[in-house]
């Protein structure tokens, strides 16, 4: 770090211990700063510090000043610059205004690359905070497109069996299916699958996914293959009578249902029906919930 950069830093360091217990008028005050590199650093503690406050209007109103700057001024170094947008970003993030995030975090991911490379852990980590925002705007298909180039990044920097490549393909073949895409996302998840246990996290939700898939494509042998895997690890781990072991033992149910298994199909809604009402009580939602299931495919449950 260069002897301008540790000033900088240092600068802003006393800047923030000088923000404590000031009015928001005299953080603005506090911000003027000459030069454009510190009213941009000035400006981004002070933002920082009125979000932590809760000052809502107040934080709002310097957050698009500091946007104004950083996108006016031609002189601010690259970390200023980083700072200054994450930071509106952010402000963005807390008031919920997704949309008005995401332009600053492709402008975010834009600068990283050309300044650090595509593959870059820079890079890596703009992009998964621009996939955040767009998933909180509901646009899915944007998610896919970002998640895809982070995967082959990732791919390049960390090897396709490692754990952070196979978390985010496991994401990925779940969005996939979300969108429909079933055969695509069935050719992802069957990737980690077949490299991790049903016993770790992505395993087990790469295999719920990917039972998922095989249903809407009505391949409900296979489907009830890898239901029946997530039953006996789940009972396994977490034990018979938990929520999430029942909820998997009527998944199991709908696909001997689907697969013209009516009786056993009964049998083991029965069963787990019997769980939630001994182990939850007969009040309880999911309990209803599961009787009414009953009743919709067996008639009146007695």
């Amino acid at each position: 770090m260069n002897i301008r950069r540790r000033l900088l830093k240092a600068n802003q360091r006393a800047f923030h211990v000088m923000t404590r217990g000031k009015s928001p008028e005299e953080l603005h005050e506090l911000a003027e700063a000459k030069s454009p590199t510190m009213r941009v650093g000035h400006l981004t503690v002070l933002c920082q510090e009125l979000g932590e406050r809760g000052e809502v209007e107040q934080e709002k109103a310097v957050a698009a000043e500091l946007l104004g700057l950083a996108h006016g001024s031609e002189k601010l170094s690259y970390r200023t610059m980083v700072s200054a947008l994450s930071c509106v970003a952010n402000s963005y993030e807390r008031r919920e205004e997704h949309a008005a995030a995401v332009p600053l975090r492709d402008e975010l991911v834009l600068i990283e690359q050309g300044m650090h490379g595509p593959t870059s852990p820079q890079t890596i980590s703009a992009l998964v905070r621009l996939t955040v925002d767009l998933r909180k705007c509901g646009d899915l298909v944007r998610v896919v497109e970002v998640e895809r180039k982070i995967l082959e990044r990732t791919v390049k920097q960390c090897g396709p069996g490692d754990p952070v490549t196979l978390s985010l393909r496991a994401q990925l073949g779940a969005d996939l299916c979300q969108l429909g895409a079933h055969g695509e996302s069935i050719a992802e998840l069957e990737i980690v699958a077949a490299l991790l246990a049903v016993s770790t996290a992505d395993g087990m939700k790469a295999r719920q996914w990917l039972a998922r898939n095989l249903a809407m494509e009505k391949d409900f042998a296979a489907a009830l293959l890898i239901r029946e895997e997530i039953v006996d690890e789940r009972r396994r781990s977490l034990g018979p009578e938990d929520r999430e072991t029942l909820v998997a033992i009527e998944y199991v149910a709908s696909m001997h249902f689907a697969l013209g298994h009516p009786a056993l199909a009964k049998q083991l809604l029965e069963g787990a029906l019997a769980s939630r009402e001994r182990r939850f009580g007969d009040a309880d939602p999911q309990t209803q919930a599961a009787k009414r299931r009953l009743a919709e495919n067996f008639g009146p449950f007695d």
